[in-house]
């Protein structure tokens, strides 16, 4: 048997050389893979998160923050199960996980051993030119692991 990307062990999580972009699409409200749509609905485990400070698309200046997950089995269609991911948050995304996360740690819970649930939230700003910009946010929700989960 050819052994040329590395062997994929069975009920095991996938650790690829480079983590998959999950990228969170906050202009059209859904996560994407590469150019792909894949969906708006995510639940995941995340194994590390790490904050940093400069720019990150057409933010400047700002702190940001960089996720790796690693999506629950049935979750979506589109985002591959037990594969670690990368993806990154900013502003209102950023200020909501950390408030869910401090609420966790709050009440003596570890928020890593729980089941993250991310959800799309619409808003909408006046422009300099009169015009309305449509964006997302997204509004992070946690619950504990059952037995279910993988």
């Amino acid at each position: 048997m050819y052994n040329v990307f590395g062997e994929v062990a069975e009920n095991s999580i996938l650790v690829p050389d480079l983590a998959i972009g999950l990228r969170n699409n906050c202009q059209g409200g859904v996560w994407t893979l590469g150019d792909s749509p894949a969906g708006g609905k995510l639940h995941c485990s995340i194994l590390k998160f790490a904050k940093f400070y400069g720019d990150l698309g057409s933010t400047s200046n700002e702190l940001w923050g960089q996720i790796f997950l690693v999506a629950e089995p049935g979750s979506s269609e589109d985002i591959p199960d037990n594969c670690v991911m990368v993806s990154y948050i900013k502003t209102r995304s950023l200020s909501d996980f950390n408030r869910l996360i401090v609420q966790l740690q709050s009440r003596g819970i570890n928020p890593a051993l729980g089941v993250f649930a991310p959800k799309y939230i619409k808003h909408s700003k006046s422009l300099a030119d009169e015009k309305t910009a449509v964006y997302y946010s997204l509004e992070w929700h946690w619950r504990e692991r059952t037995e279910e989960d993988n």
